[in-house]
């Protein structure tokens, strides 16, 4: 039979119990300072079943309950460094770093030493913002207890913050195979890959921790996101849909991750829904309706398009891009005086956007104005495009507004993003 710490602590009960039942009729028989230890080996017994007690309130969250039977316990034993180690973490939870930092020294003089209270050093560290000192620490904890992931994953995450990213990832890598059936690991070298744009290689990363924990609906999202940023858009639309079959509520940021993959693969009227579904649960994200404006237009829902186009631009007026969208739908609209006014803002904040000026020229002749006669001459902006004939130039410049590039691209490595 397997015997659990509780057993334990109630057969010491029992026995110290008996011990006491007797302590009376053995008065006249013992010392006083056999009475003494016998009163000592009790409040140790008390000490560690209030102990016990502390730590179950903690794990579930009862913090109120496990500080009352920490004080207890220390009240008992304020000799057991694990009293203090226990009273810091409670501490860390509350966010009252100093106190925290106070029970781990306490521990520390009661003769506490483990990993565990080099990863908590580390902890309080990290939250005065001292990163060196917290990457110490948690490598301290790290050599002291090899077989923990949890502490490598800390040291990676340190390595992220002091912008030693190229650094974090190599450790993540050389630790890999010691867990096989971890996922922690290759979800944090997902997320450095993203972090230096190589998406390939995050996606490839996600993919193993996905393997290992199958229901992590959040795991999933951000392997569709890899998989949409590298352009392998099938694949990402699968993950995606089952993440979203699997989420209780699907963050907008992952509806149009799915609606950017539709419009990829053209299921406009796919991307159409799922993206006003995103534009509905984020209205004053202008990154959501610009891409429900995209696939509006590539559902040649005009009407759509023109909304989601104006809400754009409403929220934020200072990006040209957004009023170049604005343009784009005003001229499929046959709007042009609207088009004519949303390209000049675009080129009045980007004067040299070749596609603004091309798309200018063109509305203009629409009206019936020559060419030759604009600052910004049709002929020229054809020119700039840079692809082969003019009429099949300007149909694929116009279509990068509405559809992503059906290809992946990968950045140059460079300084990584702030975590």
């Amino acid at each position: 039979m397997k015997t659990t710490p509780w057993m334990i602590i109630v057969a010491a009960l029992v026995t110290s119990l008996a011990s006491c039942s007797q302590l009376e009729t053995l008065s006249s028989l013992t010392t006083p300072d056999s009475k003494k230890e016998a009163y000592a080996r009790w409040n140790k017994v008390r000490g560690r079943l209030k102990y016990q007690l502390a730590a179950d309130s903690f794990a579930a969250g009862q913090l109120d309950k496990a500080q009352e039977h920490l004080n207890e316990t220390i009240a008992l034993n304020p000799n057991n460094p694990d009293n203090y180690v226990l009273l810091a973490k409670l501490l860390l939870e509350r966010g009252e770093i100093a106190s925290a930092s106070e029970a781990i020294e306490k521990a520390q003089e009661n003769g506490g030493s483990s990993a565990e209270i080099d990863y908590l050093n580390g902890m309080i560290a990290q939250r005065y913002g001292r990163f060196v000192d917290a990457l110490y620490w948690y490598q301290q904890a790290s050599t002291r207890e090899t077989n923990s992931a949890h502490y490598v994953a800390a040291v990676a995450e340190t390595l992220v913050a002091l912008d030693r990213a190229v650094d974090a990832l190599a450790l993540v890598r050389s630790r890999w195979t010691d867990f096989e059936q971890n996922a922690t690991l290759r979800e944090i070298a997902g997320s450095i890959h993203m972090m230096l744009d190589q998406y390939e290689e995050a996606a490839d990363a996600y993919q193993e921790a996905a393997r290992i924990t199958t229901d992590d609906v959040l795991l999933k999202f951000k392997l569709g996101e890899a998989l949409t940023l590298a352009g392998r858009y099938e694949e990402a639309r699968s993950v995606l849909i089952t993440a979203h079959d699997m989420a209780k509520d699907t963050p907008p940021s992952a509806l149009v991750l799915l609606g950017r993959c539709n419009l990829a693969l053209e299921r406009n009227d796919e991307a159409l829904e799922v993206l006003q579904e995103a534009a509905e649960k984020g209205p004053n994200n202008p990154r959501y309706w610009s891409w429900l404006a995209r696939a509006a237009l590539a559902s040649h829902d005009l009407l759509t398009a023109r909304r989601a186009a104006n809400q754009t631009v409403a929220i934020d007026s200072d990006n040209p891009h957004h009023h170049m969208m604005l343009g784009f739908v005003c001229m499929r609209q046959r709007d042009y005086e609207a088009a004519v006014a949303s390209f000049e803002k675009t080129l009045q904040d980007s004067p040299n956007d070749r596609m603004a000026q091309f798309l200018l020229a063109k509305a203009h002749v629409a009206m019936g104005k020559p060419a030759t006669a604009l600052a910004y001459d049709l002929q020229q902006a054809q020119t700039h495009t840079s692809v082969g004939q003019s009429h099949q130039g300007s149909g694929s410049r116009e279509s990068s507004l509405i559809q992503p590039t059906r290809q992946g691209h990968k950045r140059s490595v460079g300084r990584p993003r702030a975590p």
